[in-house]
């Protein structure tokens, strides 16, 4: 899942980011925040975003398509079926780069 907290530094945002986090630890979060440091906890800031500022909403829309556009590739696209595929089932996403996959992390899931 992904997910965008606007605000991520206050004590709200970080609030916010503890529970997805405790939810789903591997949920991609975006994060606001008025400065120019990374949010703790997120996977991604969007760095000085001005909320009292009218433009806040299309910047922040921006951020996020400009990542769609380097992570929604044919480049980075798996697709797992468990039967057939559906008739006339086209995959129509634009050409992009191959990029490096995040790092394994352990779970705990007692199947050991």
């Amino acid at each position: 899942m992904n997910y965008l907290v606007v605000g991520g530094r206050g004590e709200a945002g970080q609030s916010a980011i503890e529970a997805i986090r405790s939810q789903a630890p591997e949920a991609w979060i975006a994060a606001t925040s008025s400065n120019e440091t990374p949010v703790p906890g997120a996977s991604s800031t969007i760095q000085g975003v001005d909320l009292a500022d009218k433009e806040a909403p299309a910047r922040i829309k921006a951020a996020l398509a400009e990542r769609a556009g380097r992570v929604f590739t044919s480049g980075n696209a798996a697709l797992a079926l468990d039967g057939p595929p559906p008739a006339g089932l086209r995959l129509r996403l634009p050409t992009g780069s191959i990029l490096p996959a995040a790092e394994a992390v352990p779970c705990d899931n007692g199947m050991a």
